[in-house]
C-alpha cells in the first residue's frame, strides 16, 4: 500500500494542537510528520481520544479535483475497451461442476469464470 505524509496533532487541554519537534541542530520547532498508509491512520484515529493523538493528511498529499477526474477518465476508458465477460451464478455453478468432473476436485472458491474456462479447456 502507498504511504502518505500525515501531520500529528495532540489533544492538550481540550484542544487539538500541532505536536512539535525541536531540531537538535537549529533549535527550530516543526510539526511532527509521519509516513503511514491511510488504513493505519484510520485505525489510529479511532482511538484518538485515548491516545491523545490524531493523524491528519498533509495538504500537499490531498488529491486535487483535476487529478481525480483525469484518473476517473483513464480508468473508465480502460473498462470500456477491455470489458471482461460476466458470469451469472448458474453459469459459474455449471463451470465448477465441469471442473470437478474433469479434475476430480473442487475448484478454488475465488476462481472466476474466465479462469475456470481456461483450466477446463486446457
Amino acid at each position: 500500500m502507498k504511504q502518505f505524509k500525515f501531520l500529528v496533532e495532540e489533544l492538550h487541554r481540550g484542544e487539538w494542537t500541532p505536536l512539535l519537534n525541536t531540531s537538535k541542530k537549529t533549535g527550530e520547532k516543526t510539526q511532527k510528520r509521519v509516513f503511514i498508509t491511510k488504513d493505519e491512520a484510520e485505525i489510529m484515529n479511532r482511538n484518538k481520544n485515548a491516545y491523545r493523538r490524531r493523524y491528519i493528511l498533509a495538504e500537499d498529499q490531498k488529491p486535487t479535483a483535476k487529478k481525480d477526474t483525469a484518473k476517473k477518465e483513464a480508468t473508465s476508458g480502460k473498462a470500456k475497451s477491455a470489458s471482461a465477460p460476466t458470469f451469472t451464478e448458474l453459469e459459474l455453478e455449471e463451470l465448477r461442476n465441469a471442473y470437478s468432473e474433469k479434475f476430480g476436485k473442487q475448484p478454488h472458491p475465488q476462481m472466476g469464470g474466465i479462469k475456470l474456462t481456461e483450466k477446463i479447456n486446457e
